[in-house]
C-alpha cells in the first residue's frame, strides 16, 4: 500500500545520494509504503526528480512522477533540512583504493 492510499504513517526514510543505488532503493522503499526523502548534493538531479524526470535509464520517468506528485516521495539537496526521521541510509560513493574515501559522512 502505498503512503497516498493511507491515512497511517508508514515510517519516514531518508536516502543520501541518489545516483545508481541510491534511487532504485528509494524507489523500493516507496513501492514497500514508505514515506521517502531523496537527498543528493548534485542540483540538476534534484531538480529532474522534482520535476518527476529520471536521469537513470532503468527508470521510467512515470515511475519517479507519481510518488513526487503525490508527495510521498520529495527530493531535497540540503541535509541542514533532514529532521524528524526513523531511518538514514547512505548510498555514497565509498571507494576502497588505499583508505576509504568518507568526506561524505561528515
Amino acid at each position: 500500500m502505498h503512503p497516498e492510499n493511507s491515512q497511517d504513517s508508514f515510517g519516514q526514510v531518508y536516502v543520501v545520494g541518489l545516483g545508481f543505488v541510491g534511487l532504485p532503493l528509494a524507489m523500493q522503499f516507496w513501492n514497500s509504503g514508505l514515506r521517502v526523502t531523496g537527498l543528493d548534493i548534485d542540483l540538476a538531479k534534484i531538480s529532474l526528480l522534482q520535476l518527476g524526470t529520471s536521469y537513470l535509464p532503468d527508470i521510467r520517468d512515470h515511475d519517479v512522477a507519481r510518488p513526487v506528485q503525490s508527495g510521498a516521495l520529495t527530493c531535497i539537496h540540503e541535509f541542514a533540512t533532514v529532521t524528524d526521521v526513523d531511518t538514514i541510509i547512505a548510498c555514497v560513493p565509498t571507494p576502497l583504493k588505499g583508505c576509504p574515501a568518507l568526506r561524505w559522512y561528515q
